[in-house]
């Protein structure tokens, strides 16, 4: 009759000198980018009223050019009978360059801890020149006229 046989094996682990990177490194260092939000952008269909939030977005740099576009999608953490955090998720497109993908949370207004408006992220890739890239991406809300959130990664 035939069979399935597993066969457990020791593994060792030597120290060889220092690790290898974990992956390419990005090409080129990711912009401060001005996030606008897309006026009548798309809602995604909520799991329950006013959970689940989408947005597009514009991206420009610093000195006010169209460098690309994003897309973002949040919901909100139900404590009990009202929302007390938001978590994001998101990907910004910079035009012939590559995309950055990001996840981040915040506390609610009005929540316990909610601090200022910003919001630290995590960047979790990258594609093109921004293949390999990682780190924090700080979104500071708007201070200029046009609404723009000022994105900052390190």
């Amino acid at each position: 009759m035939g069979g399935i046989s597993l066969t457990a094996a020791a593994c060792a682990y030597a120290a060889l000198g220092p690790a290898p990177a974990l992956g390419p490194q990005p090409a080129e260092s990711v912009p401060t980018l001005h996030l606008t939000p897309v006026a009548g952008g798309t809602a995604a269909p909520p799991a329950e009223a006013g959970t689940v939030s989408a947005a597009r977005f514009t991206a420009r740099d610093g000195e006010g050019k169209q460098v690309g576009g994003g897309y973002e999608t949040c919901a909100q953490d139900l404590t009990g009978p009202r929302a007390v955090t938001v978590y994001c998720t998101g990907v910004i497109d910079i035009d012939g360059k590559g995309k950055i993908a990001y996840q981040a949370s915040r506390p609610l207004p009005g929540a316990r801890a909610s601090g200022s408006a910003r919001i630290t992220g995590v960047v979790t890739g990258g594609t093109g020149v921004y293949r390999g890239t990682t780190g924090e991406m700080t979104l500071m809300p708007p201070d200029r006229g046009d609404g723009a959130w000022t994105a900052q990664f390190r």
